[in-house]
């Protein structure tokens, strides 16, 4: 299983984890029918159906597959609790604790829930949110969770006020994210030697992803889709 969730109490977020497409994936992948002909015309309806991937709510019937995640060695010191084991009860609880919006991410093909989306400790009045992902890592960089992630940044971009969205990567998952920096995210804070793992510190990357640029994004993709036609995955030209 991938990361790409967050601890809900301290939080982990979107860009941090196995799930992470290699760096010419960044450049090539596709989000699944966000945007529309142009930042202008950005559709006002959210859709949580993408095309090789959906979005739907999480039901009690999914929090053991969660917690086992959860408690994994694959995952388990990246995301949630930090290579803590909580009660059942006790994860149940904080999987809920601060979120505006969760969603369970499943293929399209055979409705197989293969990774979690959530935003958390939104600020309405000043319009920022932070937002996690974490995918199962039995199939973690074939487009599904990317895919997932970028339904509901749109999701969230549409249904509420937000200027940006946050998401936090510790340096052991920064690198594979590095070269989307400066088109889908920007970089706008570095804590030094923030987090312990595997017997030393590493800097904790603050990216965030503006509106107005989501927008743009998610036209161009949509825009790229269109001309090459179904079947090839969206691109971003650089």
């Amino acid at each position: 299983m991938t990361h790409e969730r967050l601890d809900i109490n301290s939080p982990t977020p979107i860009l941090t984890g196995p799930d992470a497409p290699d760096r010419e994936r960044v450049r090539a992948v596709d989000v699944g029918g966000v945007g529309s002909k142009g930042a202008d015309e950005w559709s006002e309806d959210p859709s949580l159906v993408g095309r090789r991937a959906s979005l739907r709510p999480v039901f009690p019937a999914d929090y053991d597959w969660l917690y086992e995640i959860s408690c994994s060695p694959a995952i388990g010191y990246r995301w949630r609790n930090r290579g803590a084991t909580p009660s059942p009860e006790a994860f149940v609880e904080s999987l809920w604790r601060g979120v505006l919006a969760q969603f369970m991410i499943e293929r399209n093909d055979d409705r197989e829930a293969i990774g979690n989306v959530f935003a958390y400790n939104a600020d309405l009045r000043n319009g920022h949110a932070s937002v996690g992902v974490m995918v199962n890592p039995d199939v973690s960089g074939r487009g599904w969770g990317l895919e997932g992630a970028g339904l509901f940044v749109d999701y969230v971009f549409k249904v509420w006020n937000l200027r940006k969205i946050y998401a936090e990567a510790p340096g052991f998952n920064f690198e594979q994210f590095r070269s989307g920096a400066g088109r889908l995210f920007r970089e706008e804070g570095l804590l030094r030697n923030h987090d312990y793992y595997d017997g030393r510190y590493w800097d904790l990357h603050i990216l965030a992803i503006d509106r107005s640029d989501w927008q743009t994004l998610a036209a161009k993709w949509r825009i790229r889709r269109d001309t090459r036609g179904v079947g090839h995955t969206a691109g971003v030209s650089t």
